[in-house]
């Protein structure tokens, strides 16, 4: 655990401002849009404008822990002593950057919660389905956020893999090897086996006395359906991706 401690403040010393960064960014763009049309009254419906704000963000957010633990991870690669000489294993190692990059991730859930709270307290409106539904979605694009975090460690570690064979071609092999790679998925996700499986458990969102958005605007919040079987196959596919990098980091590229 002390270890765990020690990688973690190593993390912090390093990536604090780039935490601090992403917060202020957070702050600015959930509140700056939604609290300015109430000042000046747009004409824009508050929730409205607020939701739709949140949803973005939270859209453009899914890539978060996956950019903190690349920053950090690069800034490494250009240090030999951290990997070679390192008492901690490579699984902790990385372990405590995908942790770090989790957790900003994580604050950056919770400040778009607390916003969307606040609109509803301002507008007067209840809480009740619409803020489940808001929450509902928001912890399902947090979610995702963690595999593509996963599938990013995988991609980093095969680029430093590749890199000193095919040089120049690096970013070439790459996206083919994501054409494959999406081909793959896009297989097995028509199989009978998988559909079964990630269908399986559904829980719905909030269906009446939900805030819905406008036709032109985004979908009914209240048309959320997450499986149980989806996020088990999904949190499987992640600890494979990151468990496949982190043994093919120590194998090949960490001398």
């Amino acid at each position: 655990m002390q270890q765990w401690n020690g990688l973690l403040k190593r993390e912090w010393a390093s990536m604090s401002i780039t935490f601090y960064a992403s917060v202020l960014a957070t702050t600015m763009f959930t509140l700056l849009i939604p609290f300015t049309n109430h000042l000046f009254n747009w004409g824009i419906d508050f929730l409205e404008i607020l939701f739709g704000i949140g949803i973005m963000w939270m859209t453009l957010s899914i890539g978060i822990p996956a950019v903190i633990f690349l920053i950090s991870f690069l800034k490494e690669m250009q240090r030999p002593d951290v990997w070679l000489h390192s008492t901690a294993s490579i699984f902790k190692i990385f372990g405590s950057k995908a942790v770090f990059g989790a957790f900003v991730g994580l604050t950056n859930w919770v400040i778009t919660i607390i916003v969307s709270a606040i609109g509803l307290i301002i507008s007067g409106y209840q809480f009740g389905p619409t803020f489940k539904a808001i929450v509902l979605l928001y912890t399902l694009m947090y979610l995702q956020s963690l595999l593509v975090l996963c599938a990013s460690i995988f991609a980093a570690v095969l680029y430093q893999l590749i890199k000193p064979v095919v040089k120049g071609l690096v970013a070439a092999v790459l996206l083919l090897l994501f054409w494959i790679s999406l081909t793959l998925v896009e297989k097995v996700s028509a199989s009978p086996l998988y559909q079964k499986i990630s269908t399986f458990g559904a829980v719905k969102g909030p269906s009446e006395g939900v805030y819905h958005f406008g036709a032109d605007f985004f979908r009914e919040i209240d048309d959320i359906v997450f499986y149980a079987g989806g996020i088990f196959l999904s949190l499987l596919v992640g600890i494979l991706l990151f468990a496949v990098a982190v043994t093919l980091f120590e194998k090949k590229v960490r001398l």
